[in-house]
């Protein structure tokens, strides 16, 4: 192990040394020769924390949630920085609570689960600003003005009235008499800009505000695929759009909060658990498969639930499942306990009663004081805080630069909203419907899969295959595509370097291979060295006569590429 303390591997080494033989007999071979050797003779700190027995609900998580709160500020005061700390749960739900508590004591937070886009207020107040721009609904408005009221709200307010300040009492004119009150919002515009435009009316500084950043970047990307369409991207972010995460910083400030799941092959100088419980709660109701012949002949099997009445009749297909749980939890155990450099703080409720839990809360209460067992030494970080100094942005957006922005309102002839970028729109349409051919004949249902992909109009797709048509039926191009020739597409090369290139077309006919990279731009010489990387490769894996050549599909050139 080159990641962690030797007090964290020890006693990882140990535990699961104990662990393992409580699976069941079949499935201990799992955890044979787990122990690691020990790389970095550094010490570290455990700590593992009963919380007290007699919480349940909500003020078991409440004193989950102080706890955690207070080993947190136990390493801010040693000198770790919050980006060095990880929180690992069990659950989003969970991720959420803890997010939420972190936020509250005025710490930054980054996670991939619980600080999705659609969990802050100012993203949702832009995309119920966007869904009015489409249609100045009601209830739309009614939204905005709940979100605006949130966001301006005193920090120590708990309710807020969306009508406190005079103004109509219909949401639709109180909306629309904010959005153009002063200066007018610009409508011919990206719908980035528009959004940047929105967020100015809320103070917000870009700069400085990453979901806001992220948000962009994800209309950026969505714009570029789709074009600039409004309703296109609201379905979008219905769907999957507001499920994106902010992605950790670079400079440090920001504690992380993910899933076990997650975690896995991160590692991270502090890891805290605030319900070190791996395994799956509330199992009943879980539904599995069942031969059940014997019983109902004429079902030979069926699905069944999990139930108190069902795991006293001892089916097989049950205890199996119950059993591959055990090795679940004690796996997701082992990646969260794996993860930390330097510390590992883990709190125990005593209200979970599956198997590891209670093993752990044993050593506690066997070797602990007051319910907290530490092992190691509370040292400061290896790699003290603030010696890298990361550039931060600056804010330099006016009012004046935003108005500069316009769009015109007529198309060019024969532009696609849907594809602003033809040329690239047409290269990927080529490359899907070749990818498809084997040889010439092929043609019409290659086309017919491009035109369900959506990846051309069917005018745009008619004149790909007038262009095809002839160069695919050429004397040319019969070595590529003739009837006797064995082929593969897009197949990925991987080199002994590990790096792995994906030729257009490879042919084979008998001892003969042929490579052919497919172009739609124009000719450069930097594609015949791709050309000629392919073929070495292929001598590289056994393959002593290869020719390659460059198919330029605009203008019907077919260049040999010489070795």
């Amino acid at each position: 192990n080159h990641r962690s303390a030797s007090t964290v591997v020890d006693f990882n080494n140990r535990i699961f040394g104990e662990l393992a033989p409580l699976l069941p007999q079949g499935l201990q071979e799992v955890y044979r020769d787990h122990a690691q050797q020990v790389v970095r003779d550094k010490p570290g700190l455990v700590q593992l924390r009963a919380l007290p027995e007699d919480l349940a609900g909500e003020a078991r998580m409440q004193a989950l949630l102080e706890q955690m709160m207070a080993t947190v500020a136990e390493a801010l005061a040693d000198g770790f920085a919050p980006g060095d700390i990880a929180i690992l749960v069990r659950s989003k739900a969970l991720g959420q609570r803890v997010s939420g508590a972190l936020v509250a004591q005025g710490l930054q937070v980054v996670s991939p689960d619980g600080l999705q886009l659609s969990g802050d207020p100012f993203i949702l107040l832009l995309i119920e600003l966007l869904r009015f721009l489409c249609i100045p609904a009601a209830g739309t408005a009614a939204r905005v003005l709940q979100y605006k009221a949130m966001l301006t709200a005193p920090a120590e307010a708990t309710t807020v009235d969306p009508f406190a300040e005079s103004g109509p009492t219909n949401p639709v004119e109180r909306v629309r008499l904010w959005l153009w009150a002063d200066d007018p919002l610009i409508l011919r515009t990206t719908l980035s800009d528009l959004l940047v435009q929105l967020a100015h009316r809320m103070g917000a500084r870009l700069a400085s505000d990453v979901q806001l950043l992220t948000l962009l970047d994800e209309v950026h990307h969505w714009t570029l695929q789709h074009g600039q369409d409004i309703t296109g991207f609201l379905a979008h972010w219905d769907r999957t759009g507001g499920s994106r995460s902010v992605a950790p910083p670079e400079h440090g400030h920001a504690v992380q909060v993910m899933t076990v799941h997650k975690s896995k092959g991160l590692q991270f100088p502090v890891v805290i658990l605030p319900d070190g419980t791996m395994a799956t709660r509330n199992n009943h109701g879980a539904r599995f498969w069942a031969q059940v012949q014997d019983t109902v002949p004429e079902l030979p099997v069926a699905l069944l639930k999990e139930s108190a009445a069902l795991d006293e009749v001892g089916l097989p297909e049950l205890t199996e499942e119950q059993e591959l749980r055990q090795l679940d939890t004690l796996n997701l155990t082992y990646v969260a306990f794996t993860r930390p450099e330097q510390r590992l703080y883990v709190q125990l409720s005593p209200h979970n009663k599956d198997v590891v839990t209670q093993h752990l809360l044993g050593m506690v209460a066997a070797e602990g004081t007051d319910g907290v067992l530490e092992l190691g030494d509370r040292l400061p970080p290896w790699r003290p805080f603030g010696s890298t100094q990361h550039p931060a942005l600056q804010e330099v957006a006016t009012g004046d630069a935003l108005a500069a922005a316009r769009l015109r309102l007529e198309a060019p002839q024969d532009w696609d909203p849907s594809a602003p970028e033809p040329q690239r729109s047409y290269g990927n349409a080529v490359h899907y419907i070749l990818e498809r051919i084997t040889t010439p004949d092929d043609l019409e249902e290659a086309l017919a899969q491009a035109e369900a992909a959506g990846m051309l109009t069917k005018e745009g797709l008619a004149a790909v295959a007038r262009h095809l048509r002839p160069q695919l039926h050429s004397a040319d191009l019969q070595p590529w595509f003739g009837a006797q020739v064995q082929v593969r597409t897009e197949a990925t090369l991987i080199g002994a370097d590990g790096k792995a290139q994906r030729p257009d077309r490879v042919v084979f006919e008998g001892e003969q291979v042929r490579v052919l990279d497919i172009k739609t731009g124009k000719p450069q010489d930097s594609h015949h060295t791709q050309v000629r990387n392919y073929m070495a490769l292929l001598k590289e894996v056994g393959c002593t006569h290869v020719e390659g050549a460059l198919w330029y599909v605009n203008n019907g050139q077919l260049q040999p590429v010489e070795a």
